[in-house]
């Protein structure tokens, strides 16, 4: 009986070793597979690691870029500015200006940045210039007529008069478009029948009469001022205008006249349009001259290109010898 369990140990003792070492091989296989899977992740990470730092410094570099970028546009914005109000002051050097027309060249200015940065314009599609002189020979004597304001745009070529009048202003009155009995009396004793057949502007002022005391206190008078009539002023010079452009290139046939009032409106300053003058455009304050032009891109009622924009102001600058 012995004998026959001899056998049986031998073979489980040969199980038992077969399965030692089958279980030693597997985990020396699962280790070798855990050490390589460290390995394989460890690389990844390493890659991962070294893909993000990559794309981090190419978006440092584009940042960076994007930063320096923003800031040479803004300098040189900023440098233009400089240059057009430093170009502007040298034009005007050699003129006389009035505080009104310094306000316009600004507000144009403005509205040019900002048509610019909308991208209405380009920066060579809007050309401001100030005090110019229009010559006229008539008879063989020469004279000038002045523009307090030019705008050259793709949509044309605008003449600007500019007040800068205190009071109540009465644009294009006559003794028929206005039914002031008062009023009347006033403009008859103003001007003669001839005279009130065009129209006038008128200037109601509010003034201290430092002469004429009442208890020590000097009287406050109204007075009636007219300094002429800006509508045919300005109607006038854009017709010379249009003249000498038209020598140059008969497609320069588009000038506008406008009278533009800068005085800001109150209770005792304000501006009365009687007009009826359809061929001459009248701007009150700011903010309806930049809608007048505003409109006038809007209509893209394109007639000139920058190319003629330039060469309309090189025929004017000819005739100044003034810069832009």
């Amino acid at each position: 009986m012995e004998l026959i369990y001899i056998p049986i140990i031998i073979l489980l003792i040969g199980l038992s070793l077969f399965l030692f070492f089958r279980q030693k091989k597997q985990y020396k296989i699962f280790k070798e597979e855990i050490e390589r899977n460290h390995s394989e992740t460890a690389a990844t990470i390493q890659e991962a690691n070294e893909s993000h730092k990559t794309e981090y410094e190419k978006l440092e570099s584009s940042l960076y870029q994007h930063y320096n970028d923003e800031i040479k546009r803004i300098n040189d914005n900023f440098v233009q500015k400089l240059n057009d109000k430093d170009r502007y002051i040298e034009t005007l050097q050699e003129f006389s200006i009035t505080r009104g027309e310094v306000e316009t060249h600004n507000l144009l200015q403005e509205l040019k940045y900002e048509l610019v940065g909308e991208g209405v314009i380009t920066y060579n599609e809007m050309i401001i210039g100030g005090n110019l002189f229009v010559p006229i020979w008539e008879d063989g004597n020469l004279y000038t007529r002045q523009i307090d304001h030019l705008v050259i745009l793709p949509t044309g070529v605008y003449v600007i008069e500019t007040k800068h009048w205190a009071g109540t202003v009465l644009h294009g009155v006559t003794k028929n478009n206005q039914n002031d009995e008062t009023l009347s009396i006033l403009l008859d004793n103003m001007f003669s029948s001839y005279e009130l057949k065009k129209e006038q502007t008128v200037i109601i002022k509010k003034m201290l009469n430092k002469n004429r005391k009442v208890d020590g206190r000097s009287q406050l008078e109204l007075r009636l001022l007219s300094y002429g009539n800006p509508a045919a002023q300005v109607m006038r010079t854009a017709l010379e205008l249009r003249k000498l452009l038209l020598k140059e290139n008969k497609k320069y046939n588009f000038v506008t006249p406008i009278v533009y009032y800068s005085y800001s409106s109150d209770e005792e300053n304000k501006v009365i349009n009687y007009s009826e003058n359809q061929n001459v455009n009248v701007c009150i304050e700011k903010e309806e001259l930049a809608a007048y032009f505003k409109n006038q891109l809007a209509e893209e009622n394109t007639l000139l290109t920058a190319s003629d924009l330039e060469n309309i102001y090189r025929i004017l600058k000819a005739k100044n010898n003034i810069d832009r």
